[in-house]
Parts: C-alpha cells; structure tokens; sequence
C-alpha cells in the first residue's frame, strides 16, 4: 500500500517545472548540442561543395540520376532538422527551469539559455551562408 503512494506521489510531482523534468530536459539538449556539432561539417565547405573535391582529385564523372544538388539538400535537411529539434530541447529546458524558478527560487538557467543562443546563432549562419566558407 505504501508503495502505490509513492508511485502516486512520484507521478504526480513529475510536471514541466519539477526540477528534475528541467534537468533531463537539459541534459537531453546538451547531447543533441554535441550531436549537433557533430553534423556541422555537413553545411560547411565539403558537404555544399562536393564537386569541388571530385574535380580535384580527378574523378568528376557526370553525376547519376541524384547528382551532387541532392546530397547538398539532403545535407541541409539533416542539419536542419537536428538544429530544430536542439532548439526546441533548449527552448523547453530553459522554459522548464524558469518555471521551477519561479516556485523554488533557483538559479537562471544559462546552460539551457546559452544553448538556445548558440542554436539560434548557427540557424542565422547556416541562413546567411556564413558557414559554407
């Protein structure tokens, strides 16, 4: 019997401004932040440019049916949509912890802040070409 109390009482404390929900919910955009990094060269030089690279080594071919447009776009959606669903954990972790904020008095969540700046700083880079430099 105590035991279903305590599962009762855990399920019912597990809302957007528990700190442990703000918690996961940074530490799941700090993952997809270094994910995210990961995907980067994608944008870059060699991923929007790949017939550059061919051409230099010698091997440019009249590309297939796809051609090299198809894997520079293919490039962009992926990064995309990582970058979204980055923004987005960042955006509900920081919103998470204002919320919790507001009921424990807690610190200002700069993790989860600075996260969604960077975030926003790439989404105006990769839009304004910055990073196929």
């Amino acid at each position: 019997m105590a035991r279903r109390e305590e599962e009762e009482v855990a399920a019912e404390s597990l809302t957007i401004s528990s700190p442990a929900v703000g918690t996961a919910l940074t530490v799941a955009a700090a993952l997809s932040f270094q994910f995210l990094c990961m995907v980067l060269p994608l944008v870059g030089k060699a991923g929007m440019f790949p017939q550059r690279e061919y051409a230099v080594r010698g091997l440019l071919n009249l590309p297939g049916p796809h051609g090299f447009d198809g894997y520079v776009t293919q490039n962009r959606i992926a990064f995309l949509t990582v970058l979204f669903v980055t923004l987005g954990l960042s955006a509900a972790a920081t919103y998470s912890k204002i919320q919790s904020r507001k009921i424990d008095g807690g610190p200002f969540p700069k993790l989860s802040a600075v996260l969604g700046a960077c975030c926003i700083g790439l989404f105006l880079a990769h839009v304004t070409g910055l990073l196929q430099i």
